[in-house]
Parts: C-alpha cells; sequence; structure tokens
C-alpha cells in the first residue's frame, strides 16, 4: 500500500472519524475514487479477500474533502481524513504548455482525522456494513471498531488515537497541492458525501481503546503538529540545502 500511495502522487504531480452511523451522510456527491495505477490494497478476512480503494476526493464549489486507506505495517489499517475550505485556480499542466487546468489546494480551516486499527477488527465492522457505498461502509467501520496505539511509532509516530486537528491557514504552509487533471485514472462514483457526514463535525461519537463510545472532538493545532499525512498536504517546504 505504501507504494501505492507513492504512486499516486506521482500520478497527481505531487498533490492526499465521526458520527455513531454512516446514516447521517445520507446524500452523495461525485467521487474520485483510487487511483487505478498499481495495486489496491487487499485485505483477507474469514477466508475471503476484499479490495479496499486507497483514495477518495470529494469537490463540491469551495469545500474540499479526502478520505485515504492504507496499511500501515502487517496486519494494522491507517485511516486518514481531510475536509474543509479549498480555493482553486488555473494552472499550465507543463511548463511549455498553453494548456491550463484546476489545481486545488485547502485554505482556511481544515479539519485532519487520522486513526489506527487493527486489520481483524475493522475487517469484521467493514464487512458486517450493509449497502454497497464504499465511503459509507468505510465511516461503518470506522466509528465502530476500537482504535489502537501505533507500537512502531518510527513510521508515523501515531502516539495517541484519533489525531484530530482543527488547522488554521493551511493555505499558506501547504506546498502540496491537488493537479486535478491527475485525476485521469480514478474511477468516478456517486458515493456517500463526507462534507454532509458527522465526518465535518465539530464532535463526533466513536469507540475509544476500551471498546466504549466517546465524544471526541477537533482540538485547534498548526499545520507542524500533524504527524501522520499519508498524502503530504501539510508537508512543510524542504529549506535543507545540498
Amino acid at each position: 500500500m505504501k507504494k501505492l500511495l507513492t504512486g499516486a502522487l506521482v500520478v497527481l504531480g505531487l498533490f492526499g472519524a465521526f458520527g455513531a452511523t454512516a446514516s447521517h451522510a445520507a446524500t452523495t456527491t461525485k467521487t474520485y475514487v483510487a487511483p487505478k495505477v498499481g495495486q489496491l490494497d487487499k485485505h483477507t478476512y474469514q477466508g475471503k479477500t476484499y479490495w479496499i480503494p486507497a483514495i477518495y476526493w470529494q469537490m463540491s464549489k469551495h469545500y474540499l474533502s479526502g478520505l485515504t486507506v492504507s496499511t500501515e505495517s502487517k496486519h494494522q489499517i491507517l485511516v486518514a481524513g481531510y475536509f474543509g475550505d479549498a480555493k482553486t485556480k488555473q494552472v499550465k499542466m507543463a511548463k511549455k504548455s498553453k494548456k491550463t487546468a484546476s489545481q486545488v489546494r485547502f485554505s482556511g480551516t481544515v479539519r485532519y482525522f487520522a486513526c489506527l486499527y487493527s486489520e481483524k477488527a475493522f475487517m469484521k465492522q467493514y464487512v458486517a456494513a450493509s449497502g454497497s457505498d464504499q465511503i459509507e461502509r468505510l465511516l461503518t467501520a470506522i466509528t465502530t471498531t476500537t482504535p489502537m496505539v501505533n507500537p512502531n511509532k518510527k513510521s508515523t509516530q501515531l502516539q495517541s488515537v484519533p489525531v484530530l486537528y482543527q488547522l488554521e491557514g493551511v493555505n499558506k504552509t501547504s506546498t502540496f497541492p491537488i493537479n486535478w487533471w491527475g485525476l485521469y485514472d480514478y474511477k468516478k462514483e456517486q458515493l456517500t458525501s463526507l462534507k454532509n457526514s458527522t465526518l465535518n463535525q465539530a464532535s463526533f461519537t466513536m469507540k475509544d481503546t476500551t471498546g466504549a463510545d466517546t465524544s471526541v472532538g477537533y482540538q485547534s493545532a498548526v499545520v507542524t503538529q500533524v504527524t501522520v499525512d499519508p498524502l503530504h498536504l501539510f508537508r512543510q517546504p524542504d529549506t535543507t540545502t545540498s
């Protein structure tokens, strides 16, 4: 999966939980679902193999939301989400090209979520979820699965779960905008709207590390405090010199 995410970033030109139930996000919107390049992540549960796309993007007017599902390490699933206002501008697709296309980056306040789960616990809830909507199934699994602390903190520094930030002024510090023309290999589907889901609320109910329901709220933070960012949307500029 890490190779898939790396491949996705290249395809994108270096561009990237939740209510008690997924029913809060009944409306759907056009969703760009995981690039077809590379191999999608596979998860085995009770003798069956399930292929779960890695990346989901939704854009509506001035709002951008994204969801990623990746294998952090063996038998561990990392889910991350990006939700907030965005700005779009037309830029040249290549230095010598006259063609332009949309480039989108987050601006203002952005809510960011990251949580780690054991593969077995996550897949149990994912398989049990009803319906065929991919995002709704993921939301159901996320809200009903007990999160776990990353035992290998050197990789993502995910020391506590979930990681919830409300970021200010991201547009000034994010150096990896989404080049919309890089999504040409994505499959377009009508899926549950992340904008109208409980992902976009100030607080939400999910399982804590003991398995009990708990209310979780976002905390104010700056981009430098984000320690888990699969798509590198909040990565700081590299100021080192060779």
